[in-house]
């Protein structure tokens, strides 16, 4: 059984044994009168509780298991980047014209070190010509960090741009 489907199944047990209708609808002092009946719920209810912050998780896991989830999230984080960078490297040695939608709208980064770098820094990090290109595109300094970041990422600027594009056309649809 997975490790996703074993937490699921932690979760279900936990909800079951405090009467509650759903899982996400806990609160802090509920998860914190459970005790755990094993290691998968014992990993849940730390999970759960991070998201209402503070070091709560330290009460539940072991030094060991700390080290262990910390290695888990590097391994998960190092995974993350490869993947993204084995996607750009797809959609540079795709021509623009073969590119679709889907393919622009579905390559998501999440955080990374490019995520907390401002604009002035982005643009000392990047040609001028990639610059006057990009603020030529985007009126938008939003928009133009954006795609400083895609172009660090290392995509190519035309797919940056058309990238930060079907972003900003996803955004309004859903509005």
């Amino acid at each position: 059984m997975s490790g996703n489907q074993r937490w699921k199944n932690a979760r279900k047990r936990i909800k079951k044994r405090l009467g509650a209708t759903g899982y996400n609808s806990l609160t802090e002092t509920q998860l914190r009168s459970v005790v755990p009946a094993d290691d998968d719920e014992r990993q849940v209810i730390a999970l759960s509780l991070q998201s209402f912050g503070g070091d709560q998780p330290d009460e539940i896991m072991t030094a060991a298991e700390q080290t262990e989830l910390k290695a888990e999230k590097q391994a998960n984080e190092e995974w993350r980047n490869e993947f993204l960078l084995s996607e750009i490297q797809y959609l540079n040695a795709t021509p623009m014209a073969s590119l679709r939608f889907k393919h622009l709208r579905d390559l998501k980064v999440g955080r990374d070190n490019f995520s907390e770098i401002r604009i002035d820094t982005l643009r000392s990090m990047i040609s001028r010509q990639h610059v006057d290109v990009i603020e030529s595109t985007f009126a938008n300094p939003k928009y133009q960090v954006t795609c400083m970041r895609w172009v660090l990422r290392g995509l190519e600027i035309d797919k940056a741009i058309r990238k930060v594009s079907t972003d900003n056309e996803v955004g309004t649809n859903a509005r």
